[in-house]
């Protein structure tokens, strides 16, 4: 079930929520009365994103919804403007990262009404990550005869949607019948502002002006055939046509892959159910939403607008980065991305967010430094860290290290190497977003013997691998609080000695 935040008022009528790590701001502090303005702010404020909701407002009422034990779970604001009449409506939940399973005409059998597949359906392989539906036999009810049939689950696809029983006994396959579908896969902080529009509006474009603070937008595209091909396996339909945001200069250690906000691709929904695909765009100190206007002709009112921004540090799309393959197509796969090491200091781990399609995989890790043997050639700067058997679920893979020095002001490649297994169908993925300001690095490689150095050419596009390094800094040699080392501060603190960054002010 997903997890609902909870407002506080604070001064001048405005809110504040903290919900995990996202900090968000609803009205404005500085002056008195609701303004319709909204902060996200992470990072306790170094970066932010503000959108301002005020323009054309006549008239504003403000409408609060509460839990059991009275605390502000939603707050509505209702504005009118000179020709249209819509709401907005804030609060921030707990949802799945991954989309609904839908469902359409049968492609294995033919014959079939009803047949579902979760949004990692990949139609090269129909038979992997589906539901189908199963002609049984004829059965006798309330003495008509009724053909029987079987939903039966496929389990090889661990992070979809799927029907909770293994076989569910239906009396026809007749489109649209409800499944009892359960989440598989971990829920994603998410704060969401709904825009409601009561009744057909004069126009089928929005536009909110916004300020930002050191934060980093990336457009991210539909996959290209060409990037299929190429292992670029999964990108979820919300996320095509999404942005993603960082952090403009600053990853690893309490900044972990840089990712403050996930803005994903808008929804319309109307008052039947039926939905169409948003447009949104960011630019020119604006966010765009774009409703289609054959959409919005035939809708029924009310429609529901629902830009969401997922707080996440984990990239919206997948690279197979090792495949069982067909006979000739399986392959060992190694990839990361450039990072600039701020300051000198000594290396505790690494982590790397991956799954599995059907298995585990053994995986190595590397820090490499980027063109130190001229273009194209990345000497090996620590030695690599295998883990065995990396879990199949969605997770973060931590490989740990041995204190090994890094020097400020290099640029360094955090990277690992996933393993292929045996089945056709044993494929591992490592999460990254679309981004502009790193160099990325992948190709198939030899498991048994990585290179080194590794000899490789930047991807012609620039990705940013959901890849950190958490690390101690030089800096910190001397006291703190008259305490001698981070170790022995860490130690009389209780804390873990990679928090120290933190507690010390750097890093």
């Amino acid at each position: 079930m997903d997890k609902t935040g909870k407002f506080e008022r604070i001064k001048n009528n405005a809110y504040r929520l903290r919900h995990r790590k996202v900090d968000v701001e609803l009205g404005d502090l500085s002056t008195p009365g609701f303004k319709p303005k909204l902060r996200l702010n992470r990072w306790g404020g170094e970066c932010f994103l503000d959108i301002d909701f005020s323009d054309a407002v006549e008239e504003e009422e403000i409408e609060e919804e509460t839990d059991a034990q009275g605390n502000i779970t939603k707050v509505k604001w209702k504005t009118k403007t000179v020709d249209d009449e819509l709401e907005l409506e804030y609060h921030a939940v707990d949802k799945a990262r991954l989309e609904s399973v839908v469902s359409g005409a049968c492609n294995q059998c033919g014959k079939c009404c009803v047949y579902y597949h979760c949004p990692y359906y990949d139609s090269a392989e129909p038979d992997t990550c589906s539901i189908h539906i199963d002609k049984v036999e004829q059965q006798q009810r309330n003495g008509e005869t009724y053909e029987n049939w079987m939903v039966r689950r496929d389990d090889r696809c661990p992070a979809c949607f799927r029907p909770k029983a293994r076989l569910t006994s239906l009396w026809s396959p007749e489109c649209g019948f409800n499944v009892d579908w359960e989440r598989i896969g971990e829920l994603e902080e998410t704060f969401v502002f709904d825009i409601f529009l009561k009744k057909m509006p004069l126009t089928n474009i929005w536009s909110f002006p916004i300020i930002t603070k050191g934060l980093t937008f990336t457009f991210q595209p539909p996959l290209t055939p060409a990037e299929v091909e190429s292992g670029h396996y999964i990108r979820p339909p919300n996320v095509e046509g999404s942005y993603a945001v960082y952090h403009a200069t600053k990853k690893n250690n309490q900044y972990e892959t840089g990712k403050a906000f996930h803005i994903y691709r808008p929804e319309a929904e109307d008052a039947l159910g039926n939905k169409a695909w948003c447009e949104l765009n960011i630019s020119d100190g604006k966010i765009t939403v774009m409703v289609p206007q054959a959409f919005l002709d035939g809708a029924i009112y009310p429609v529901t607008i629902d830009p969401d921004f997922g707080y996440t540090n984990v990239g919206g799309s997948w690279l197979r980065i090792s495949d069982g393959g067909i006979p000739g197509g399986q392959f060992d796969g190694r990839a990361g991305s450039a990072w600039l090491m701020p300051a000198g200091g000594t290396a505790n781990y690494l982590r790397a967010r991956v799954k599995g399609d059907t298995t585990t995989s053994n995986c190595k890790a590397f820090v490499n430094q980027r063109n130190s043997g001229g273009a194209g050639n990345h000497g090996q700067i620590i030695a690599p860290v295998e883990n065995l058997a990396c879990a199949q679920a969605e997770h973060w893979e931590e490989f740990t290290f041995g204190d090994e020095e890094l020097t400020g002001g290099v640029n360094y490649i955090l990277n690992i190497l996933s393993k292929s297994g045996a089945a056709k169908s044993a494929r591992y993925f490592l999460a990254y977003d679309v981004i502009d300001a790193v160099d990325s690095y992948f190709e198939h490689h030899d498991y048994a013997a990585p290179e080194s150095p590794w000899v490789v050419n930047a991807e012609g596009i620039t990705l940013d691998y959901s890849i950190f390094v958490n690390y101690t800094s030089a800096g910190w040699a001397g006291k703190f609080m008259g305490i001698e080392s981070p170790a022995n501060v860490a130690k009389i603190m209780g804390i873990p000695i990679a928090d120290i960054a933190k507690v010390m002010g750097v890093g």
